[in-house]
Formats: structure tokens, sequence, C-alpha cells
């Protein structure tokens, strides 16, 4: 189980509109409190994560980023994501997608996501998935914490 403070947020990107919804509605329904933020592509991603770097928007502490997307594909943005120091020490990154082809494994890990899940197919599985590679924890995590390697996450 990786342990997630309850005040940081969790960022779901995925140019999906349906997928986004799916994926509110499993963390809705999971046993995690965390607020979640919405994102319809990397850029928008990343530009909330500026906001990280000027102190205007806090730490997440877990990224759920599709692989396909248009644009700025999820190892782009994963590539983007891990060039910026404060945010090489981001607890989680998991990588999620319909796709369980071993090279996108490997190409995600290289690039230095911690996790790759395939997309649970119905909401129910989804759930379930989430519950069981995620708890709550009492906290959030700060950029000064990340950036001194205190982060709270654990497995």
């Amino acid at each position: 189980m990786i342990s997630l403070p309850v005040e940081s947020p969790i960022l779901v990107v995925d140019d999906n509109e349906a997928d986004l919804m799916i994926t509110e509605t499993v963390l809705e329904r999971s046993g995690l409190s965390n607020p979640v933020e919405l994102f319809s592509s990397g850029a928008a991603a990343l530009e909330r994560m500026e906001g990280v770097l000027d102190g205007t928007m806090p730490y997440p502490m877990l990224l759920l980023v599709d692989v396909n997307m248009p644009r700025l594909s999820g190892f782009e943005f994963l590539r983007e994501l891990r060039a910026q120091p404060p945010f090489k020490t981001l607890p989680v990154v998991m990588l999620l997608s319909s796709s369980d082809a071993e090279e996108d494994r490997i190409k995600a890990k290289a690039l230095g996501a911690d996790d790759y899940l395939v997309k649970a197919s119905g909401v129910d599985a989804y759930v379930r998935l989430i519950d069981t590679t995620f708890v709550n924890v009492p906290g959030s995590v700060s950029l000064e914490d990340a950036e001194r390697g205190r982060v709270v996450a654990s497995s």
C-alpha cells in the first residue's frame, strides 16, 4: 500500500473527457479523501505544476497520467515533469493506460514513473484497484518538504 497525505491533491491528466469523469467517480468512491484536480492535457497539468513552483498551488501527492494523449503524450509529460528538480521526488506518478504492452511499462519506468497500472474495466474494479494500492494518512506535503526529500508517501 502507498500512503497518501489526505490534504495533498491528486491530479488526473487525460485527454478523454469520459475517462476523466470515470476516474473522478472512481476516486470519489474509493477510500481516498484527497482533493482531485482534472486536466485534459499534459500542457495544462504542467502549467498547474508551475503554480507549485511559484507557491500559488499545493504540491500534489499523486499524478494519474494517461499514456496516449495528443500533442504531449503521457511519456513526454513525465519527461518534462521529471526534468524539474522539485518534481524528481514527486512520490508517485502512475501512468494509466488501456495498453498492457511491456515496452510501455519499461519506458514508463525509465522516465521515472513509480508504477504503471492498466485502466480497469468497470468502475467497481477500478475502485478496488485504487483501494488496494493507496491509503490515506493525515497531513500534506509542501514543495519545501519535497525539495528536502521529506515526503510522506510510503509503500
